[in-house]
């Protein structure tokens, strides 16, 4: 008799342990679907180009040769303010970028050519409609400016918003 108790017990155990596991597995469930599968986030890659050609008086400029191809069309035409410190892209796919507090910064030791000043632009994506490039970004570029005619990259530099 006193097994008979002792295995009545036994199953109880399990009974209320099976429950326990049963309901926390439900709750994690739960939490999981509640905060949905990570994988399902869009991948950005921002992207390159290896040409620039900005004429800070016109406030308008171009990119080329750009990567990722399938969100930039391979490169577009700039617009700035009146300030030169919010950049519109139009991405030749029609795609837009905007970044906001484009500022240059000297660099030295300057490897342009003699005459003109090498700057840093740097700036934070503020809108943007190209699934790879997503608020956030930061524009990194170097440009050598000219006292007059368009500033464009030093040899083997590339403009990127990553």
């Amino acid at each position: 008799m006193g097994s008979r108790r002792s295995g009545h017990r036994t199953r109880f155990a399990v009974i209320a342990a099976a429950a326990g596991v049963t309901a926390a597995l439900a709750s994690g469930l739960t939490g999981a679907l509640v905060a949905g599968p990570a994988a399902a986030a869009p991948t950005t890659t921002g992207t390159s180009c290896r040409a620039v050609s900005m004429n800070f008086g016109s406030f308008s400029g171009s990119l080329a040769h750009c990567s990722d191809h399938k969100d930039t069309g391979g490169g577009g035409a700039v617009s700035t303010n009146g300030f030169g410190d919010v950049w519109t892209i139009t991405w030749s796919n029609g795609q837009e970028t905007q970044l906001f507090e484009v500022s240059p910064t000297p660099v030295s030791p300057n490897v342009c050519p003699t005459g003109d000043t090498e700057e840093n632009y740097s700036g934070t994506v503020d809108d943007s409609s190209t699934p790879s490039i997503t608020v956030g970004m930061t524009l990194n570029a170097n440009l050598c400016v000219p006292p007059s005619g368009p500033a464009a990259l030093p040899n083997k530099q590339v403009l990127t918003i990553s």
